[in-house]
């Protein structure tokens, strides 16, 4: 239990931040207001860009893989599932860079 005299830690105001829905590719709903996944875009422009590299390597990586299986070899269900899981981490990727960008153009 928390000591209310402990004063190592005083409470600060959190920053406000603006967030921004992920592309709807990136959302389990389409609906704007249903939105679930958000982007810090108060975020360093490197944070962004970051993040953007991230995602994108994983759908290179993704890509490097799947084009050293035989194509019989999949099931038609698992390559379903590897479409959802390009189009959510190249959606993310767009997302970020877009950000990334428009956070560099703010400071010029």
């Amino acid at each position: 239990m928390a000591d209310a005299n402990h004063t190592s830690h005083p409470s600060t105001r959190p920053a406000v931040h603006d967030f921004i829905p992920l592309a709807t590719a990136s959302q389990h709903s389409h609906f704007p207001r249903d939105a679930t996944l958000f982007l810090n875009t108060d975020a360093p422009a490197e944070a962004l860009y970051d993040a953007a590299e991230d995602r994108l390597g994983a759908v290179l990586d993704l890509l490097a893989v799947l084009e050293r299986v035989d194509v019989d070899d999949i099931p038609i269900r698992n390559v379903f599932q590897i479409s959802r899981a390009l189009l959510l981490l190249a959606s993310d990727a767009q997302s970020l860079y877009q950000a990334d960008h428009e956070q560099r153009g703010r400071r010029r």
